[in-house]
């Protein structure tokens, strides 16, 4: 038995060894490399086939509310218009609803966020959903179908002006980013099993094991039991009972719910801070001419602003004529509005109630009061609700009767 275990490891050792040579070659790097890049080839497949699924899977909901909400009056005339001149594909219609393909693979999320602006200008159109992925664009609307054709055959990267506002405040980029994540994490995991060999793989688990152990660690030196250090235990008895696919299948599930907390969060204060965002695209300069309509982005400090009743105050500035009541409940939380006159300071974000005013700009965007809440917000790494407080807190009270109950089961 003693002669049989040494043949064993001796025999491990020399097929090791040989498999580091191996792996090492340029024709296993090669190899390697080519079945890596199928495996990228097969993530971007998948998340084609995802999106499409989801836009179909809409469709037929969308069909089936059509159907049942008015069964007997379909739309008979929609077939007869002409469709010859469109710049674009009708992949499903029913009534009050198109989605429409345009002539390329995907869009650029700049361009996705362009075609979104320029059909919500449009009052005849409800509802837009843009998939860059695809090319394609869920339309809602309520006018004629001829009216919703002629406005998309009317639409052009080149001709929309979109300000550089809604770009910024747009979550596509970040929605997408950890979209992508989660399908990688998901298609790796489960494709390493066909392409990399048992014993690297196991390898590779008691290396990753060392992050969730130090994670433990840090809150023993808190003197607090937390769920991290459960999670350490639970991954280093699976290593050390040899039983590695427990430990990576513990690993990826919490690196999909690590993703997922992170990904919810950093959504729920982008939306936060896109809410809180002013959105004023114009304002009333006033110059040696009269008052011209410009973009808030051309405005510096200095100009002058003409701010009337019922308008927000673009800008952080000083009153230089004119008296207005302002609500600065945005700002200050009062519930009454403020009497603003001659050589009083007004800020971004709050409304006139009453009056006109003109004031002398003494900071831009992205410098004043305003600008900073929101950046104070969209900076914040704990924003956490009660309830969430309360559930991390009861999860890690269950922590020392979790690891009380396995050494009880061991003993």
């Amino acid at each position: 038995m003693k002669f049989k275990g040494i043949g064993l490891f001796a025999l491990g050792t020399l097929f090791g060894l040989e498999g580091v040579k191996l792996l090492s070659s340029k024709d296993a790097k090669k190899a390697y490399a080519h079945c890596t890049a199928g495996v990228l080839r097969a993530k971007d497949a998948v998340l084609d086939q995802v999106t499409t699924l989801q836009e179909n899977c809409t469709d037929i909901y969308e069909e089936a509310k059509s159907i049942n909400e008015d069964r007997e009056n379909k739309d008979n005339g929609s077939c007869e218009e002409d469709d010859s001149i469109m710049r674009f594909e009708i992949k499903h219609e029913i009534k009050g609803r198109l989605r429409i393909h345009l002539p390329m693979k995907k869009m650029t999320f700049r361009e996705a966020d362009t075609l979104e602006y320029y059909l919500n200008g449009f009052d005849e159109i409800g509802e837009v959903k843009v998939y860059e992925r695809t090319a394609d664009a869920v339309i809602y609307y309520d006018c004629g179908r001829g009216r919703v054709i002629e406005i998309v055959n009317d639409f052009s990267f080149a001709k929309v002006s979109v300000p550089e506002r809604v770009f910024e405040c747009s979550g596509r980029e970040l929605s997408a980013a950890y979209y992508d994540r989660l399908v990688t994490s998901v298609i790796l995991h489960y494709g390493k099993r066909l392409i990399i060999p048992v014993d690297i793989r196991r390898m590779w688990v008691i290396i990753k094991l060392f992050k969730y152990v130090w994670r433990g660690i840090r809150t023993l030196r808190n003197r607090r039991l937390q769920v991290e250090l459960l999670d350490a235990v639970a991954i280093s008895a699976a290593v050390l009972t040899k039983d590695y696919k427990t430990a990576s299948s513990v690993m990826f599930m919490l690196k999909i719910g690590d993703t997922l907390e992170e990904w919810t969060h950093k959504r729920s204060v982008d939306d936060l801070a896109r809410r809180m965002s002013l959105n004023i695209d114009k304002v009333w300069l006033v110059t040696d001419s009269g008052e011209v309509l410009t973009d808030s982005s051309d405005v510096v400090c200095g100009d002058k602003v003409v701010v009337r009743m019922g308008n927000m105050i673009p800008f952080d500035g000083e009153v230089v004529s004119g008296e207005a009541m302002v609500n600065q409940a945005s700002m200050t939380g009062e519930s009454a509005a403020v009497r603003k006159c001659e050589n009083m300071s007004v800020f971004a974000g709050t409304v006139v109630e009453e009056g006109e005013i003109t004031i002398k700009v003494t900071q831009t965007e992205g410098c004043g009061r305003f600008d900073k809440i929101v950046r104070m917000i969209e900076e914040s790494e704990k924003l956490k609700s009660s309830l969430e407080g309360k559930a991390e807190r009861l999860a890690d009270k269950l922590v020392p009767w979790c690891l009380g109950g396995t050494l009880l089961t061991y003993l």
